[in-house]
């Protein structure tokens, strides 16, 4: 008898939490076993280990909110309900494709995406780091 999932979660909030190596596949557990889930807040989660790619997706989930110092590799999968998105990660954009990023939010009506990044000429830049906030709202 493995994990079952939290079958009538509405919300799940995790604030400084701090997963072993391998974590996120926990975490990507956790969100696809609880079909009820409407909100999903993550505040500074660690995850150790090298970065690896998994999947935030669910039926129900409303409103994602995520803050964190850097980039955590989740992506998103099937959010067929998904309205609303604040994200601000300090580093993100390292290597990964931000138009397939965006591309996850495309059925949304209030997207809020914060992040600080080096632009692409860093060479010539080392110093320099750009602010970007993108603020979409469909009515």
């Amino acid at each position: 008898a493995g994990f079952e999932g939290f079958p009538e979660l509405r919300k799940l909030a995790l604030t400084c939490v701090r997963f072993r190596e391998n974590g996120e596949y926990q975490l990507e557990e956790i969100i696809a076993t609880s079909p009820s889930l409407e909100k999903l807040v993550f505040w500074e989660v660690k995850i150790l280990g090298d970065f690896k790619e998994w999947v935030i997706q669910g039926p129900n989930i409303q409103d994602i909110q995520i803050s964190s110092s850097k980039d955590l590799g989740w992506i998103l999968g099937e959010l067929p309900s998904l309205h609303s998105a604040n994200i601000d990660i300090l580093d993100y954009l390292g290597g990964r494709d931000f138009a397939k990023f965006l591309a996850g939010f495309s059925n949304i009506t209030k997207l809020v995406i914060c992040t600080r990044h080096s632009p692409v000429c860093a060479a010539a830049l080392s110093l320099v780091c750009l602010t970007t906030s993108v603020v979409v709202s469909k009515t």
